[in-house]
């Protein structure tokens, strides 16, 4: 489960009196969604894994320990995965993550089962990639809000569901666009996101793209 929320400045003032305000939205929101301890998914989690993209992701987890009695698993992530210093640190990174992990669940991560999630998810992100292609065409049967919330629905939903969920969807995309697709050419222009993550319920830059 990805344990993250958007747009909830409430939540960003919370965070804020934990970290500097220097610190980026994110950060100061994935704080106050621990001190104000609400979340259910967040009451249900036994274990807490941060992923340290940034020196802030990393600071989070820090902070998560210090106020908020978890202590979570940090995954430290190489800033270039090309080089073979950045694999081998990954590498690293990886088997002590799972020992740990291993250690405070007292299973045996078995290299089948990985194998099998491996597999999984690169089925889902290859899905996925398909599914984006589709707002590619001068007539696309879906929206970004749509593929939007599709994705974040994975945050929660179990993994094998939502592959299948995935396909039914691809496959409604694929029947629509061989029978149903206007000729009529949408001359509105085409806008592009790029950047950082966009949480749920954060939907403030997409409001204001479509109001437009």
């Amino acid at each position: 489960v990805r344990l993250c929320r958007g747009g909830d400045v409430r939540l960003v003032e919370i965070g804020s009196r934990y970290v500097s305000t220097k610190n980026c939205v994110f950060i100061r929101e994935s704080l106050g969604l621990f001190a104000e301890g609400t979340d259910p998914y967040l009451k249900n989690s036994d274990m807490i894994a941060v992923a340290a993209t940034c020196m802030q992701m990393y600071r989070l987890g820090e902070l998560i320990e210090e106020y908020f009695n978890h202590k979570p698993f940090i995954l430290g992530i190489p800033r270039n995965f090309y080089l073979p210093e950045g694999k081998e640190y990954f590498r690293y990174e990886l088997e002590n993550f799972a020992t740990r992990l291993e250690k405070a669940s007292g299973k045996q991560l078995k290299p089948e089962a990985l194998k099998e999630s491996i597999e999984l998810y690169r089925d889902i992100r290859d899905t996925i990639s398909r599914i984006y292609k589709f707002q590619a065409l001068d007539s696309e049967p879906i929206r970004w809000r749509d593929v939007f919330e599709t994705i974040q629905a994975g945050f929660y939903l179990d993994r094998f569901q939502y592959r299948s969920l995935l396909k039914e969807l691809l496959q409604e995309l694929e029947d629509f666009k061989d029978g149903n697709l206007s000729t009529v050419l949408d001359e509105r222009p085409r806008i592009l996101l790029s950047g950082t993550i966009i949480a749920p319920g954060d939907t403030k830059l997409i409001d204001i793209i479509e109001k437009l």
